[in-house]
C-alpha cells in the first residue's frame, strides 16, 4: 500500500497535470461539426411550446425524487397560467423575477410563466446563504422573489438586508406574508400577449460561478 506521502505526491502530480492542461485549453474554441442551428425569430417560451399541442399527451417533465410526470399539455397550461399570474400581480416587460429552490417541474413553471409574461428570470443557487441572495436581489432588481417553504427564511433575511419590498412566490403551502403559487395560477390561463422582440429583449440572467464572499449578477 503507498504510504501518505507516495500519496500526496500522486495528488499533487495529478492536480500539475490538470492545472497545464486547463491552461493549454484557455482560450481554445472548440467547433461542433454539425451545422448551426436554425433559430427562429419568436420569443423563448413560443418556441419551447410550438409543437406542444401535438405532443400533449406526451411526457415532457419527470421529477427524478418523486417520480411525478408532466406532459406537455400540462406544462404548457401551467406556464399560462402562471404568466397570467405573474401579469395580475404587476410584473412588467423586462422586470427579473428570482427563484431560489431546487429543480422541481414548477421551477420550470414559474420560470417559463414569468418569460411569456416579458419578465427575465434569474435563478439563484438554492444553497446560496442570504447576504448571498440579497446581492442577487440587488444587483437585478429582482421584483419577485420565487422559494420553497424550507427556503423561505433565507428568502425573507436576504429581502431585509437588500433594503427592498420583493414579493414572495411560495411553491408549496401558504404562509403569511407571501403569495402562494396555487394563487398565482387562478387568474386564467389566458395572459396578456406581451410586446417581445426575441433579438432584444432579455429572457434569462445567469447567475456567474464566483467566489461566494462577492456574488454579483
Amino acid at each position: 500500500m503507498p504510504s501518505a506521502a507516495d500519496m500526496a505526491t500522486l495528488v499533487v502530480v495529478a492536480l500539475e497535470v490538470t492545472m497545464t492542461i486547463t491552461a493549454s485549453l484557455a482560450g481554445t474554441v472548440f467547433e461542433s461539426r454539425w451545422p448551426e442551428p436554425a433559430v427562429p425569430p419568436v420569443s423563448l417560451p413560443r418556441f419551447l411550446f410550438a409543437t406542444a399541442a401535438d405532443r400533449a399527451g406526451q411526457p415532457a417533465l419527470v421529477d427524478g425524487a418523486t417520480g411525478q410526470v408532466t406532459s406537455y399539455g400540462e406544462l404548457a397550461k401551467r406556464v399560462r397560467r402562471a404568466a397570467a399570474g405573474f401579469a395580475a400581480h404587476g410584473l412588467g416587460k423586462g422586470q427579473v423575477v428570482a427563484i431560489l429552490a431546487p429543480n422541481q417541474p414548477d421551477w420550470l413553471a414559474c420560470a417559463y410563466g414569468a418569460t411569456t409574461a416579458g419578465g427575465v428570470v434569474s435563478g439563484i443557487n438554492a444553497l446560496s446563504t442570504p447576504d448571498e441572495v440579497a446581492a442577487h436581489l440587488r444587483d437585478s432588481g429582482a421584483r419577485f422573489l420565487v422559494t420553497v417553504p424550507a427556503l423561505l427564511g433565507v428568502a425573507r433575511a436576504a429581502i431585509e438586508r437588500a433594503g427592498g419590498d420583493v414579493p414572495i412566490v411560495l411553491l408549496g403551502a401558504a404562509a403569511p406574508g407571501t403569495v402562494a403559487f396555487a394563487e398565482l395560477l387562478a387568474h386564467g390561463d389566458r395572459p396578456p400577449q406581451a410586446a417581445i422582440d426575441p433579438a432584444v429583449d432579455l429572457a434569462l440572467l445567469p447567475t456567474p460561478a464566483v467566489p461566494a464572499a462577492c456574488p454579483r449578477v
